[in-house]
């Protein structure tokens, strides 16, 4: 759990997912088949309300600078509700990726990289055993850094710094598939598109 990497750890969205190192496209039933593979709504039973919250606490080293301590909560929050016997609605805010650094003193001060989705999906039960679903994607994305500029070629400006901000949102959609053909077996498929977020 510990080297998650920069995005969430083991690219999951729920500690079930953790536990399972990511293999969850064929179980996810409850907030995180909206990540994982949204046909598992389908086997939600009741309504229901899910939070969790990731902690991710970067360290990086540069040359003689270490990084400060920092913690990144990557939260989500999802419903599900059965509409019917054979439909159900999900939605759900999270974050997929967030991560960023500070430091005291140098020429690198603060750097900071997150993204934050929205789906919305609708999953239908074919059969006992067959469920499709497909979700719309909103993605928000936003960008910090700051920096001296102690150099530029040969010319050395040590009190000059560089700010930038930006942010931006992005579309995508989410299609899935869940086939359960026993109580022991079960096999998802999942598809999530490509989002473009352009900072400005």
């Amino acid at each position: 759990a510990f080297a998650g990497g920069v995005i969430r750890p083991g690219a999951t969205l729920s500690p079930r997912g953790l536990s399972m190192a990511g293999a969850q496209n064929a179980v996810a039933n409850d907030g995180a088949a909206l990540y994982h593979n949204v046909a598992g709504l389908s086997q939600v039973e009741n309504n229901f309300v899910q939070l969790n919250a990731d902690l991710v606490f970067p360290r990086f080293e540069f040359e003689s600078q270490d990084s400060e301590f920092s913690v990144f909560p990557m939260p989500e929050l999802a419903f599900g509700k059965r509409l019917s016997d054979k439909l159900v609605l999900g939605g759900g805010i999270y974050a997929p990726y967030g991560l960023g650094v500070e430091y005291d003193s140098g020429a690198f001060q603060k750097s900071q990289l997150s993204v934050i989705k929205g789906t919305l999906a609708l999953t239908y039960q074919i059969t006992d055993t067959l469920s499709i679903g497909f979700g719309a994607d909103v993605g928000y994305g936003q960008l910090v850094y700051e920096s001296s500029l102690h150099q530029i070629c040969d010319i050395i400006i040590k009190p000059a710094f560089m700010k930038t901000k930006a942010d931006g949102f992005g579309l995508g959609f989410r299609a899935g598939l869940l086939w359960e053909p026993t109580d022991w077996f079960s096999l998802g498929l999942s598809y999530s598109s490509a989002m473009k977020i352009t900072l400005a």
